[in-house]
């Protein structure tokens, strides 16, 4: 089954969306009918289980382009890279309309997150952008570093990771359509799509800094546990270096946009 949901999958990021969409709405509905506190983090794990084969067949596939060397690195990669925007998007999605009908006692760990994180912003770090330039990055800073080492240990370990993040945004969108008034189109609609906008800039760049920390990890681990030939494995590890450099550039690059544009 996972194997014709690869195939699926594969090359077409619109169905990858739709499937994450779906399954992170009907993890959240599952979770939703527990009364832990922790109902939100039972989802994340729910919609970890259709999609964690499927992501972890997709690095095997990014290290077999690796063997074959084709094209140039982020050519090579561009399907991966492709195909985990429209999880995060897909999840995002579902996270937003889940807290929009489920309501917010799902979601209690997400809400206490993006909390935490209003409160360092207005403890005094958003008047000085130094200062919340570096708050921010060595935030985003461990979250890449999470991806990175989830992934290289556990195969599609970082899918968890991206998972909350989507979730934190989800839910960021459904308490913003919430306490906005008008008309429903503009309440569920527009407005959450303008907030979303405006994370864009600096959101774009993280999420792919991410994910080429997780594509970084994931495509040395599998080539290790295949014990690929020597040559071809230092090859793979000079790639997965560049990958992981270039997602610590995008990481700083997001950080400044965030600290200093004036939204």
């Amino acid at each position: 089954m996972y194997e014709l949901l690869l195939r699926e999958i594969k090359n077409k990021p619109l169905f990858f969306f739709v499937f994450t969409f779906g399954m992170t709405f009907f993890a959240s509905y599952l979770a939703s009918s527990t009364d832990s506190c922790s109902a939100g983090i039972l989802a994340l794990t729910i919609s970890m289980i259709p999609l964690i084969q499927v992501m972890t067949k997709m690095v095997e596939i990014e290290e077999i382009k690796e063997e074959r060397l084709e094209k140039n690195l982020f050519v090579r990669h561009e399907a991966f890279i492709k195909n985990y925007l429209a999880l995060f998007f897909g999840a995002v999605f579902g996270f937003y309309l889940a807290y929009i009908l489920l309501g917010p006692k799902v979601f209690l760990e997400q809400i206490k997150a993006i909390s935490d994180i209003r409160s360092a912003i207005a403890s005094g770090m958003a008047v000085n952008s130094d200062q919340l330039f570096a708050y921010i990055l060595l935030n985003n800073l461990k979250v890449l570093i999470l991806s990175y080492l989830f992934s290289f240990l556990f195969g599609a370990g970082a899918l968890y990771v991206i998972l909350w993040n989507a979730s934190i945004v989800g839910v960021f969108l459904g308490e913003k359509a919430k306490e906005v008034q008008g008309s429903f189109f503009y309440k569920y609609f527009a407005y959450p799509m303008y907030k979303l906008a405006l994370l864009l800039p600096h959101g774009i760049l993280e999420f792919v800094s991410y994910f080429l920390a997780a594509l970084s990890g994931g495509i040395l681990s599998v080539a290790l546990i295949k014990q690929t030939r020597r040559r071809l494995l230092e090859k793979i590890l000079i790639d997965s270096i560049l990958l992981f450099v270039s997602s610590l550039v995008l990481l700083v690059v997001a950080a400044i946009v965030e600290a200093y544009t004036p939204f």
